[in-house]
């Protein structure tokens, strides 16, 4: 080999061998992982019987011995760390690479095998399998070592019983590894008869011997692979039609595994184009033979497993598919090849957007939150820290019990429920009901389901009948799915009232309840669960049930997190009984850190109607000062409220994982919430503050506001790398929002320069300007220009210079009596399209300023702000102002006014006909009468 080429396979091996060791360990081991290390655990007889045993039940596993047993010795020497146990795959699989070189050049030229082995090596998807604990990387080194033998012997006239022995023995060797290796082995024979035929090659004593030797020894896992068939159906297996199968295969090896299963065409189709170029542009070279070897190596064992299919599901992912990334790869680098040969520019240009695409992808797969596989570690790790000794853990499904007990070191006993093939759903719920009868909590985690054939859903619907629920948090999970709820079974208990202190109440309702006592911390940390025991007096109101909602406020008035639960209808029955419930609030994962308050309110059912205390207020605040620590965890999405997934790179080591907004219809001047949540790849530079664009269907940006990306106490520069942070803004709608769908996008700003930082969606090349995420409904106001009739006429303005203009007023009366209440109505006109939201004084003072009625408000009762008053545009708003019911008979001065919402300072006030005072206006009198006897 010459020293160039030499070098640059040296280069794609050391680069192939950076990218698998890259973040091995990162993430946790999933289901199939933990199924790989529980073999390797085993003895040798028990691995080569193929044997699980799961809750004393033996099953077996439908995967060969043989890389479970390479495990078992490498295991031996390495240890059972998770990078340790991945590298053993990482090392078998990198031969690939210099045997793919190898085939390509003895198939078709040198340059075709070193573009196939530079392709290999940027493999998003074969850098996917080889980390994971599984076997399909020394399946797939097995089968190009079998074919690249197998291509030796039908080519060389020497030495043929030396190749046909290595593919016979490599082939033996991939079908101990998993069965898919017979569609590979089918292609052979095919392709040995085949040339046998057309050469009319009659073999010698020693084939017929070695090819019974090899029959013989296929004998045991062909009866497995055909009970394997004949078994039907496995759990979790359902029926692909062939042409999706086929698509997500062209999509998989042009560029990796997704979450989606097939990419976009823009990805997937210059790769295809490579594909067919490099088969027709081989054929035109009359490389007739080499082309229909490779071709059959891609299409023989697809259409095998798509034949096969058509009678038992065999299809499951996309790693089903990994035989053929190979064959593909390498008429892909001969349509490199042959594009070069005719137009190299050409060639080249699109070699570099495909190089581009595979790093691209490949750095998506290390850093993309929608890639996370099964986060099993994360459940482990929550449950070490939150699940107390009075505690249980009960997994839904057995078989995750292999995979969860090599992470999970807690001090709550953890079981799995039901047991492995029990197929009665009145025994599983004796045994739910037995582990709950003993245990504070109960942290059930209720997916994945189980997949021995039990109802899927019964011992979920069970613990919902019967246990009080509290919270329930989705970890990341591609394949299964990973749902952990937590439940009270006994969530109330009476209490000695000794026990509490019940002198001086918490609080109380007009209901007759009260809240005696509370116990809780003071603190809490951003994805735990704050727990509270409430304790209660009072006869239980009749009627309309109760709920208890439990919320976490910000000094802005922001809700970070609530919960609400019921309140048993039937506790307490007694007035002096006192009852004990524990309730708790989960802490989403991507709160700031900081200071928060936690408040309580009672809500009636079914129409959600406040219970207001015996203090006027319906909120009553439980923890004045409640400090949030941040997450133990990093790269961690634990307890996440539900949003929608739209992963993007917003510069400055920010990414974007998701929002919320919620869907109706908008009107301008009002706002419009949003939850932003981010994760940093490492600590931000900058403090960067976040914009908010709105922007019309023709693009025009209509609306823009510049707040913080979190809380303004926790700036980016105090982000962790990996950690999560949520944020919450409030976009108000201009009132010159047009009607219809108008666009949300969002961008990062530096604070130093005002320069907007580029944005990269996930799967995108290159960055763009803001990110879209997605479209609110404005209904615009109907715009009034005419004034209507007006009983008093009177000019104000408003502002300097002058923004509204007062034209009159109706007042329901001129007398009144105390308690009395008075409507108001003032007619507006906007001077100016609005952006500050003001509201409207209304006073009733006495001479020496004594303030007896107020109707303060914004315009038309919070319906139209002055936000949303357009140029020009007429506004009729009306004021109830209720006489206090101590009021002195006399003259009253009526007085009107508008100050700032935020700041309270008011607009400066003008009239040539009415007084001014400290920037209101004196409208006119009310007179206040003796109230009737």
């Amino acid at each position: 080999m010459k020293r160039l080429p030499l070098l640059f396979l040296t280069l794609a091996c050391l680069a192939a061998f950076a990218w698998r060791v890259h973040h091995l360990d990162a993430q946790s081991m999933w289901s199939d992982e933990g199924l790989s290390l529980y073999r390797a655990r085993q003895d040798v007889p028990t691995i080569l019987a193929n044997r699980i045993t799961i809750d004393d039940i033996d099953t077996h596993d439908t995967n060969p011995p043989l890389y479970f047993l390479l495990l078992h010795a490498w295991r031996a020497l390495a240890g059972e760390s998770v990078f340790a146990l991945r590298y053993f795959g990482v090392a078998l699989g990198l031969l690939a690479v210099p045997l793919l070189y190898e085939l390509g050049r003895r198939a078709f030229n040198r340059r075709t095998g070193l573009l196939a082995a530079g392709l290999l090596a940027i493999s998003p998807f074969h850098i996917w399998q080889l980390q994971e604990l599984r076997n399909y990387p020394l399946l797939l080194t097995l089968n190009i070592l079998s074919v690249y033998a197998l291509l030796r012997a039908l080519t060389v006239s020497r030495n043929r019983g030396k190749w046909l022995a290595l593919w016979a023995g490599a082939s033996l060797l991939g079908i101990y590894t998993h069965y898919f290796a017979f569609f590979v082995f089918a292609f052979g024979l095919l392709a040995l008869l085949l040339w046998a035929g057309q050469r009319r090659w009659s073999p010698p004593a020693w084939v017929w011997i070695g090819g019974a030797l090899l029959g013989a020894a296929l004998l045991p896992v062909i009866a497995v692979a055909l009970g394997r068939l004949r078994a039907g159906q496995q759990s979790g297996f359902v029926y692909v039609p062939p042409q999706d199968i086929l698509s997500h295969a062209a999509s998989v090896y042009s560029v990796g595994f997704a979450p989606t299963v097939v990419q976009p065409l823009w990805r997937v189709a210059p790769v295809l184009l490579l594909v067919v170029l490099g088969a027709a542009g081989l054929l035109i070279a009359r490389r007739r033979a080499a082309t229909l070897f490779i071709l059959a190596y891609l299409f023989v064992p697809l259409g095998l497993l798509l034949l096969l299919s058509l009678i038992t599901p065999l299809y499951n992912g996309q790693r089903h598919l990994f035989m053929g990334l190979p064959p593909y790869l390498l008429l892909a680098a001969a349509g490199v090849d042959s594009l070069a040969r005719r137009w190299r520019w050409a060639a080249v240009a699109l070699a570099l957007f495909v190089l581009g695409s595979q790093i691209s992808w490949t750095h998506t797969q290390f850093t993309a939150a929608n890639l996370v596989k099964d986060d099993v570690r994360g459940v482990a790790d929550y449950l070490n820290r939150v699940a107390g000794p009075d505690d249980v853990v009960v997994l839904h499904d057995a078989i995750l019990k292999l995979t969860f007990d090599y992470y999970y070191h807690g001090a709550a006993a953890a079981l799995a429920l039901p047991r492995y093939a029990q197929m009665s759903v009145a025994d599983g719920e004796a045994a739910m009901q037995t582990a709950g009868a003993a245990a504070r909590r109960v942290w059930f985690l209720a997916e994945p389901l189980p997949r021995d054939g039990f109802p899927p859903f019964a011992l979920t619907d069970w613990v919902n009948a019967h246990w009080a629920f509290v919270t329930s948090c989705r970890f990341p999970a591609i394949w299964l799915g990973l749902n952990l709820a937590a439940y009270l079974p006994q969530p109330a208990a009476i209490v000695p009232a000794t026990a509490t202190t019940t002198d001086v109440p918490v609080a109380a309702w007009v209901n007759g309840l009260q809240l005696v006592r509370q116990q809780a911390e003071s603190a809490g940390r951003a994805g735990d669960v704050w727990w509270s025991r409430l304790d209660w007096r009072g006869l239980a109101p009749e009627g309309a049930p109760l709920t208890l909602s439990l919320r976490l406020m910000d000094d802005a008035g922001n809700t970070w997190a609530q919960v609400d639960r019921p309140l048993p209808r039937e506790l307490p029955t007694q007035p002096d009984e006192v009852v004990r419930r524990e309730f708790g609030l989960p802490l989403p994962e991507g709160l700031p850190p900081g200071h928060y308050q936690v408040w309580l309110r009672l809500v009636a059912q079914p129409d959600n109607t406040p219970v207001y205390t015996d203090a006027g207020p319906v909120d009553v605040l439980l923890q004045p000062d409640f400090v949030v620590t941040a997450s133990a965890f990093r790269q961690s999405q634990t307890c996440l409220p539900a949003f929608t997934a739209r992963a993007a790179d917003m510069g400055g080591g920010i990414s974007l994982l998701g929002y919320r907004l919620p869907q109706g219809q908008y009107r301008p001047g009002h706002e419009f919430p949003l939850q932003l949540f981010w994760q940093a790849s490492r600590v931000p530079r900058q403090d960067y503050q976040l914009r908010i664009q709105l922007l019309a269907a023709d693009g025009r940006i209509v609306g823009e506001t510049l707040t913080t990306p979190s809380r303004p106490e926790f700036p980016p520069t105090q982000w962790q790398p990996g950690q999560v942070v949520q944020g919450q803004a409030n976009m108000l709608i201009p009132a010159a929002a047009p009607d219809g769908l108008n666009l949300v996008r969002i961008a990062l700003v530096d604070p130093q320069t005002g320069r907007q930082l580029s944005v990269r969606p996930q799967g995108a090349l290159w960055g763009q300007t803001g990110l879209p995420l997605d479209e609110v409904q404005v209904v615009a106001w109907p715009y009034v220009a005419e004034m209507p009739p007006i009983s008093t006429p009177a000019r104000v303005d408003f502002g300097a210079p002058p923004q509204i203009a007062l034209h009159g007023y109706d007042l329901e009366r001129t007398a009144a009596q105390p308690g009395d209440t008075v409507n108001l109505t003032l007619y507006w006109r906007s001077l100016a399209d609005l952006a500050q939201s003001y509201v409207v004084l209304v006073h009733l003072s006495s001479a020496e300023e004594v303030i007896v009625g107020q109707g303060d408000g914004p315009p038309d009762r919070g319906v139209r702000p002055t936000t949303s008053w357009r140029e020009g545009e007429v506004i009729v708003d009306t004021h109830s102002l209720t006489v206090a019911a101590d009021t002195a008979p006399g003259t009253y001065r009526l007085w009107v006014g508008l100050y700032d919402r935020e700041t309270g300072e008011r607009m400066p006030a003008f009239s040539a006909t009415h007084p001014a005072s400290d920037n209101r206006i004196w409208l006119t009198d009310l007179q206040i009468t003796e109230a009737a006897p």
